[in-house]
């Protein structure tokens, strides 16, 4: 399963500048204004790599180890190019060791069952520049083909349909577009005995996939198609999932994933501590809220009972900048007034819920309200 022919790598993130997108403009992003050089890998602008570079260098290990119930990795990526930020098409020879860049990728993954992993992905910049969104690779999944592997030469999309991967690309790739009927798609063997999975937690269902040309041993990939930008000093997250088997059993565990998939977000008002409130009087709630399934208004308790619903209508480009593809960004967020009636010296629970339409519920916040008694003047 894993690809044989490029230093074993299978699940990997490449971020790219449309602006820096080729050797001899990446240096002042002068792209969209200058003449690219030659087509191909080998001029290749702005592209911190999470495998290394077109040289042979690794990716730097920073950390690795266990983070909850999670494994996490921390890597340093390089420049695919070496020579990226020369202001001409020069090629010069592989240097001892590569052009690592001011940004780390961070994995962590964790077993939902006993064939699905869940990979979540963050880009962190330590740059002082700001890229501007493109499609990324986010992760983009390899597989083997050739080079003594069992190969995986067949992709599938969600409803078992065989993808054609037909348009020249370069360096001897063939590339194609295509939409999957639920976010996740597989590589498989001929006869869908075995093969991984890739599926998206944003719920994308367009991808990409890239093939060689059948004269050479190559690799075969695919990827959500899912475009965003890194500002400088900027973090970008994202879930995926991996799972392995058959067609059916990849159909089965993805589904089930998504289907028992909870929504995640935050309650950012009234912040954290001890609340204080006047009865009868209202209360500001605000937060957000992301999931891959429709999301309703959120729910708004006060010791259990209901008090409030608010919907999701508030812009959160903020949010949506770091988890970029959710359904419904930027309108993600939602604020208003909560009218608190409780009374008593006790202190109450106001409790924050959001819940999707498949009846997955996920508490986003708890505050501890507090009863403000006016003040008494001073005799």
């Amino acid at each position: 399963m894993i690809d044989a022919n490029d230093n074993g790598r299978e699940l990997q993130l490449a971020i790219y500048d449309p602006t820096r997108a080729a050797q001899g403009c990446a240096h002042n992003a002068s792209c969209p204004a200058s003449t690219a050089c030659p087509g191909g890998l080998t001029h290749m602008g702005w592209d911190p790599v999470q495998g290394g570079d077109e040289c042979g260098h690794g990716g730097k290990v920073l950390s690795h180890g266990q983070k909850g119930d999670a494994l996490e990795l921390v890597v340093q990526p390089m420049q695919w190019n070496p020579d990226w930020d020369q202001p001409s098409c020069v090629e010069n020879p592989c240097p001892v060791a590569g052009r690592p860049v001011a940004v780390t990728y961070t994995f962590q993954l964790r077993y939902l069952t006993e064939h699905v992993v869940e990979v979540m992905s963050q880009v962190a910049s330590q740059e002082t520049i700001d890229h501007p969104s493109t499609e990324q690779e986010f992760p983009t999944l390899y597989v083997n083909h050739g080079n003594g592997g069992p190969d995986l030469e067949l992709l599938l999309d969600a409803a078992g349909q065989a993808v054609t991967i037909a348009t020249p690309a370069n360096d001897g790739f063939f590339v194609g577009n295509f939409d999957s009927p639920a976010p996740w798609v597989t590589w498989q063997r001929s006869g869908q005995t075995y093969g991984v999975g890739l599926a998206m937690d944003q719920g994308i269902k367009a991808f990409q996939g890239w093939r060689g040309d059948q004269t050479r041993t190559y690799f075969h990939n695919v990827r959500a198609r899912i475009s965003f930008g890194l500002g400088a000093g900027r973090t970008v997250r994202g879930l995926s999932y991996l799972a392995l088997g058959d067609f059916a059993t990849v159909k089965n565990e993805l589904d089930g994933v998504f289907a028992r998939r909870p929504p995640f977000g935050t309650l950012d008002v009234p912040a954290a501590g001890d609340t204080p409130y006047a009865p009868g009087q209202p209360l500001r709630v605000a937060g957000w809220a992301l999931d891959s399934a429709t999301l309703g208004p959120v729910e708004v308790s006060v010791d259990g009972a209901v008090v409030a619903t608010l919907p999701l209508t508030s812009v959160r480009p903020d949010v949506c900048a770091v988890y970029p593809g959710y359904a419904g960004c930027p309108a993600v967020g939602f604020s208003g007034p909560v009218t608190i009636a409780a009374t008593g010296p006790c202190p109450h629970l106001l409790r924050v819920t959001a819940r999707d339409a498949q009846g997955n519920a996920t508490v986003l916040g708890e505050r501890r309200l507090v009863v403000s008694l006016p003040k008494q003047p001073v005799e």
